[in-house]
């Protein structure tokens, strides 16, 4: 990494700004296997739908969308099923996260979320997790784009609307395929957290257990 000093944070939302959460993934789980079988027709059962969504998931380096697409289905049908499900009872208020956001702020950084949700979801979990939608400057959503993650036109779309220069910014996931890659290609920074793989593509400037080490990390390697 060089010594560019960042002005830009971007967040992706789901198991970066928060840990994975079981009952959560165990509801979209089930919604992606019932998608499926509608989407492959035919008399084909729970479980073996969900074994072959398993395997193919495999093949598309984690992107479960990137199936659906791939199936003729459009990604916002299945995302807009996920705004129905009812998440007070499975998220719980993160007091760390203004935390970490004014920590950030402080050391010159603005937020922007880059996430392949609908805004609906996306402001109904930063709801739960109890940090504010205006702590970003821009939400770069899959209702503001024609293709979302990894496609690279989410990062080009904020880069437009935020005049900034792709190394003035790190973006911050837990999937190297549609987080961290995609960005290092415009010239981005990445950090990637929470999912260690069993190898870090090249793509990765920094690995973090979490994202509350992020301060000392952007610190240590000179960029704020």
């Amino acid at each position: 990494m060089n010594n560019n000093r960042l002005k830009w944070i971007l967040w992706d939302l789901d198991d970066t700004l928060y840990a994975p959460i079981p009952g959560y993934i165990a509801r979209k789980r089930i919604l992606f296997v019932e998608s499926y079988q509608q989407a492959v027709g035919g008399d084909m059962s729970f479980d073996q739908a969900e074994l072959e969504l398993k395997r193919k998931l495999v093949e598309a380096d984690g992107l479960i969308l990137k199936i659906f697409k791939n199936l003729g289905v459009n990604p916002r049908d299945v995302l807009q099923r996920m705004a129905d499900i009812d998440r007070t009872t499975l998220f719980t208020k993160d007091t760390g996260l203004p935390v970490l956001f004014d920590e950030l702020e402080a050391c010159g950084l603005k937020h922007a979320l880059i996430t392949n949700n609908i805004r609906f979801t996306t402001r109904d979990i930063l709801n739960l997790l109890g940090l504010s939608p205006e702590r970003f400057e821009f939400e770069i959503t899959m209702d503001d784009v024609r293709n979302i993650k990894p496609d690279p036109e989410p990062f080009q779309r904020f880069l437009e609307l935020s005049g900034a220069q792709p190394e003035q910014c790190v973006m911050v996931g837990d999937v190297p395929a549609s987080d961290c890659i995609p960005a290092k290609h415009l010239g981005m920074h990445t950090i990637l957290v929470r999912k260690r793989p069993a190898v870090i593509p090249s793509e990765v400037d920094i690995y973090l257990d979490d994202i509350y080490g992020i301060p000392q990390a952007l610190k240590e390697h000179g960029l704020v």
